[in-house]
C-alpha cells in the first residue's frame, strides 16, 4: 500500500511503538505513584516508592527508554550520510553569514568547499539509499566518500 505521496507506507515496528509509550507513560505512571504515596501513605516505606516514582519521572523526561531498548534502524549508511550533510547546512550558514559579515576570497572559498563537499555527501546519500550498512560497505570506498572539512571559524 502506498501513501499519499507515492511512498510505500511503513508500519511502525513494535519497538518504535513501545518507546513512545514508554516515553509519554512513564512520567505520568511516576508522577501517580509520588502522589499517591503523598496522599495516602503515612509509613517510611512510601519514601521508597516516592523516589521510584521520581526515577520513572526522570527517565520519562530524559528519553533514557529507548536508550534501553534495542534500535530496528536498518539503513544507517543513509543516516549517518544525512547527518553528515546535516552538518555541512550549518557549516554552509556559518559560512554564509561570515561573507555577509566580510566578502574576502577566504571567506568566498569557504562557502564554495562546503558547497562541493555537499554535493559529494548528496552522491553518497544515493549511492547508500535503501542499502543496509553491510551492503553499503560493500560498493563504497569510504575514504572517497568521507567529508572531513576543517570547521569555519566564527
Amino acid at each position: 500500500m502506498k501513501d499519499q505521496r507515492g511512498s510505500p507506507e511503513v508500519k511502525p515496528s513494535f519497538s518504535r511503538n513501545m518507546r513512545k509509550v514508554l516515553n509519554h507513560g512513564l512520567p505520568i505512571v511516576g508522577t501517580q505513584i509520588i502522589i499517591s504515596v503523598i496522599l495516602f501513605s503515612e509509613a517510611l516505606s512510601g519514601i521508597a516508592l516516592i523516589m521510584f516514582g521520581i526515577l520513572l519521572v526522570e527517565v520519562g523526561i530524559f528519553k533514557l527508554a529507548p536508550k534501553l531498548l534495542r534500535d530496528d534502524r536498518k539503513y544507517l549508511a543513509l543516516r549517518s550520510s544525512t547527518n553528515v550533510f546535516l552538518y555541512l547546512v550549518r557549516q554552509l550558514n556559518t559560512a554564509a553569514l561570515m561573507v555577509k559579515e566580510s566578502d574576502t576570497p577566504e571567506n568566498r572559498q569557504a562557502v564554495e568547499a562546503i558547497q562541493n563537499a555537499m554535493h559529494q555527501q548528496v552522491k553518497r546519500m544515493v549511492a547508500v539509499a535503501g542499502k543496509t550498512e553491510a551492503e553499503a560497505k560493500v560498493g563504497t570506498n569510504p575514504s572517497a566518500t568521507e567529508t572531513t572539512l576543517s570547521p569555519v571559524a566564527k
